[in-house]
């Protein structure tokens, strides 16, 4: 238990306000109402690596021939705001959520769905899931996976599986932006339809590996983890301990590398 806390503890300090925030809110269920939720979130947009990409603004919107390199381009600034649960109505933001969510040029017609569901999700984290562009892409992925029975991606012409699952979590976590009968709040993401439930349902099939004779380890992607408890009795919920370690972790090197300077540089 003495690590648990140690843990515990380190994703609770002050210097990384989006983790502390998740940490407060999904692995101790604080409620939002108490003050320390309420302080963790009214400093979110002081996080460093935010405040990093936000001062770069204008170099990477503008940037359209480099929009998808990894880690630098814009695509990848939009996916890490999100990710640092950043204000998308901040002044530096919406112009270029905006740009990237017009041109769509992160729709894919012949696989890439790993890129459209990585910005799809972004946008609606960023409060923008209400632009007609985002419904309407949301409803075509569902479509398309339904239709395809999968993910299908030219990238598995040279593998030995018929659908890819390596980005399945990436479509799961851009339809659970927007969870079937439940209005978020601010009214900018609506409620998932039947194609979108159907699609993410077909997902946590797939990462199973229970769909199409193919077997293997994704189930561990799915299963719910038992909730346990900290020394000191406060709760703990261990299903997103991982987005949370990783975002931690995520940020800590964003800061040893000096993203802030110029470029983002860390893998997600």
């Amino acid at each position: 238990m003495e690590t648990l806390n140690e843990v515990i503890d380190w994703l609770l300090e002050e210097d990384n306000p989006p983790v502390r925030y998740l940490a407060l809110t999904n692995l101790l269920n604080k409620s939002p109402r108490t003050s320390q939720v309420r302080r963790a979130k009214s400093r979110l947009m002081e996080y460093g690596a935010t405040q990093g990409i936000l001062e770069h603004a204008e170099e990477f919107w503008n940037d359209d021939d480099r929009a998808y390199w990894k880690y630098t381009g814009k695509y990848w600034q939009l996916i890490f705001l999100s990710q640092f649960l950043a204000d998308g109505k901040d002044p530096h933001i919406p112009k270029g959520a905006k740009d990237i969510i017009e041109k769509r040029k992160w729709v894919s017609k012949a696989g890439g769905h790993c890129l459209t569901a990585n910005i799809l999700a972004s946008v609606m984290r960023l409060r923008y899931g209400d632009h007609p562009v985002v419904v309407q892409e949301t409803e075509t992925l569902a479509s398309r996976i339904l239709a395809d029975g999968g993910i299908k991606c030219t990238a598995m012409d040279y593998s030995l599986l018929p659908r890819c699952h390596m980005a399945q979590p990436k479509l799961l976590l851009c339809f659970a932006q927007n969870p079937p009968g439940e209005a978020l709040s601010g009214g900018d993401i609506g409620h998932q339809n039947p194609c979108q439930e159907s699609a993410g349902k077909r997902g946590i099939h797939l990462c199973s590996g229970q769909s199409e004779g193919v077997a293997g380890d994704y189930g561990e992607t799915t299963k719910a983890c038992r909730p346990s408890k900290r020394a000191d009795g406060e709760g703990l919920d261990f299903r997103t301990a991982e987005q949370v370690l990783g975002l931690k972790g995520i940020g800590e090197a964003a800061a040893e590398t000096g993203l802030a300077q110029v470029r983002l540089s860390p893998a997600l």
